[in-house]
């Protein structure tokens, strides 16, 4: 029977010393993906922290044409009033509608329309409506007997 060459020889024809080796690669490597876990926790809590007050200022910000497009539904027709100027608020989610009206009544009924809508889904109000001064015009001939404004608010706007 041979003798192994050396005392670190296994039966397998290995070294010993193999296994030491790869014991010491691997936590090695493990020691890296250690440090690349937590390199990326720490951009993930920069990314966070970065992202926030974007995420906050997107949800605080109202989509102009979808609240036109939803007002725009909930208006008279233009033989009882006729919208004149559009202001928007971004500030408390405010419009406010310059409107000549047929009669004052037509504004009222829009206002209560305006406050009576509610997104599909939902039972809570979207608009608070108010109609602000209206004056009644002297001469019987014209179209629009009556004008003034109606204030919407978009309810969950905040006032920053």
């Amino acid at each position: 029977m041979r003798q192994p060459l050396c005392s670190s020889w296994s039966r397998g024809g290995r070294l010993h010393g193999d296994r030491s080796a790869q014991a010491a690669q691997l936590a090695a490597q493990e020691a890296e993906i250690d440090k690349t876990k937590d390199a990326l926790a720490s951009l993930n809590r920069y990314d966070e922290r970065t992202l926030a007050p974007v995420v906050q200022f997107e949800t605080e910000q109202v989509v102009w044409v979808d609240e036109l497009n939803r007002l725009m539904g909930l208006l008279p027709s233009n033989e009882d009033a006729m919208l004149t100027r559009i202001d928007m608020y971004q500030k408390g989610g405010r419009i406010n509608l310059a409107i000549e009206c047929r009669q004052r009544e037509v504004a009222l009924e829009t206002v209560a329309r305006i406050d009576g809508y509610r997104r599909p889904g939902s039972d809570a109000p979207y608009y608070d409506a108010t109609a602000k001064t209206f004056t009644t015009k002297g001469s019987a001939g014209g179209r629009y007997q009556s004008s003034g404004s109606i204030e919407v608010q978009v309810l969950g706007v905040p006032d920053s």
